[in-house]
């Protein structure tokens, strides 16, 4: 049988990727929070704005893109939807704020949660304001814990000192409310607050994986992203800052500094990857610029490793969106967009796709429809993304939702030869190599997406490329590798499928 020419494609992305569906929300809409429930259908919350007044409001999008639009009770005048989880029972636990005040440059509000069926009728509703002298802010963040609903909320006062700080709210799965934990003084001659260098907006809440309590990511800090631990009962046990790694020459400094929005991933127990943005100031022009920063970070802080995110197509400042997904070891997403502070419009957003070894897939550019503003993601099961983006003109709002395909991103395949099986020699040939490497991968179920990742004796990912077609053997052009042993794995979302290892002459 002759034998075909093994084709390795590089295909750079163009500027805008060819989404699977593109949709425009009606009736003026914004989205701050969404999930995709187990039939594939995106519920998505948020609210409406009608030219005076804010009124909550949830939409679903299935599959195709077609939705259908919930408004919340109007009348309940400027309630904004702000998250939305599913509970254990298949309900929806919905969270959102109502603005009351203003405190200096803060907004005092009143936290309003609701509980939905699957059809989005709502079966309970309820309203609480902070207490004694505490307000509320409009950031929070919940979780499912068992079952009850844990919130982390940002709290601030006039007795606070400097900053918001974080109040835990603890509600059951009928949206009561069971406890609420306020900041407490540190025990000393100040009788000052806890964190009073720590601005806890923006905030993100997880549980710890080995069940013994939360972590409360504090992103807004002048002194970098901290990671805050707490017990089952909301008891303050630990702080954590985020730097360099030892062998960095910025050791001892934060490696996401000022005015950073991460987002999180638990990989183990111990293990997260943080995707966010750093100010750089160790320019040679002595200027601020932002890097976008992808690292896998322990839960005592310990840097393992991370990668810069760099870009020849948008502007040079980035800022993370909060935004991180996961399907599978090599479908993991993050969004960022250019910051208002540093560039010139227009701000065009761009999500990258990359591994959990931090190995970067390929990135889109979003040019049209959307700009620098809320923007939003979900993960499908299948590895599909849905982007949303929520912009202000004036005073109208547009939202905008993209179903893109994890193909969009890829830059870079692998095709199979096919050979006859005389010709194939053995599982790996020739080895040593000094130039192509020929797999026999026979064996290997064609109906999967499969993966081959080649490594080095140090753990450095040198190869992660997708086998594309049908055939029988893999041929990969290793002619620029240094001379040395290395690792192949062949592996897809089961598991490892094969193995092996190979001389470089």
């Amino acid at each position: 049988m002759k034998k075909l020419i093994l084709l390795l494609s590089l295909v750079i992305p163009m500027m805008l990727g060819a989404q699977q569906w593109e949709k425009e929300l009606e009736n003026n809409a914004v989205i701050s929070g969404g999930l995709i429930n187990e039939s594939g259908t995106a519920i998505l919350v948020g609210y409406e704005y009608d030219g005076e007044v804010y009124h909550a409001a949830a939409f679903k999008i299935n599959e195709n893109g077609e939705s259908a639009t919930f408004s919340f009770n109007k009348e309940y005048e400027d309630i904004r939807f702000h998250n939305i989880i599913q509970l254990p029972n298949g309900n929806y636990f919905v969270s959102g704020y109502e603005v009351i005040g203003k405190i200096g440059n803060n907004y005092i509000c009143n936290i309003h949660v609701v509980i939905m069926d699957a059809a989005l009728n709502v079966i309970n509703h309820e309203s609480f304001s902070a207490e004694e002298s505490f307000s509320f802010g409009y950031h929070h963040d919940i979780l499912v814990d068992e079952c009850n609903v844990i919130m982390v909320c940002e709290t601030f006062g006039d007795n606070l000192g400097w900053g918001r700080k974080p109040s835990f709210l603890k509600f059951d799965i009928d949206g009561k409310l069971q406890n609420c934990i306020y900041p407490e003084k540190i025990a000393g001659e100040d009788g000052s607050y806890e964190y009073n260098h720590i601005d806890f907006a923006r905030n993100q809440l997880k549980k710890r994986p080995d069940g013994s309590g939360y972590v409360v990511i504090a992103k807004f800090t002048s002194t970098g992203m901290h990671l805050m631990m707490y017990d089952k009962d909301f008891n303050f046990e630990d702080n954590v800052r985020i730097e360099h790694p030892e062998n960095n020459p910025y050791y001892d400094s934060p490696l996401y500094s000022d005015y950073s929005v991460s987002s999180d991933l638990w990989l183990s127990d111990d293990d997260m990857m943080l995707f966010g943005s750093s100010r750089d100031t160790h320019t040679d022009d002595g200027e601020i610029d932002y890097e976008v920063i992808i690292s896998s970070v322990n839960i005592d802080g310990t840097v393992n490793g991370y990668e810069v995110i760099s870009s020849d197509s948008c502007h040079s400042a980035f800022q993370g969106n909060g935004c991180m997904r996961y399907v599978n070891d090599s479908t993991i997403y993050g969004g960022y967009y250019s910051s208002a502070h540093h560039v010139i419009e227009p701000f065009y957003p761009q999500i990258c796709l990359f591994t959990k070894d931090m190995e970067i897939l390929g990135r889109v550019t979003i040019t049209e429809g959307c700009s620098m503003g809320q923007n939003y993601m979900l993960a499908y099961d299948d590895g599909d993304i849905l982007y949303i983006s929520s912009m202000k003109h004036a005073d109208t709002y547009k939202t905008i939702t993209k179903r893109y395909s994890r193909d969009d991103f890829i830059t870079s395949t692998l095709d199979v030869n096919e050979v006859s099986d005389e010709e194939i020699e053995s599982l790996v040939y020739p080895n040593p190599t000094e130039g192509e490497l020929n797999i026999d991968i026979r064996g290997i179920d064609a109906g999967n997406e499969n993966w081959i990742r080649i490594i080095d004796m140090t753990g450095r990912t040198l190869v992660s490329r997708i086998i594309r077609g049908s055939g029988n053997v893999l041929t990969i052009d290793v002619s620029s590798f240094d001379a040395g042993m290395y690792v192949y794995e062949i592996f897809n979302t089961e598991g490892t499928v094969t193995k092996g290892r190979f001389v470089r002459e």
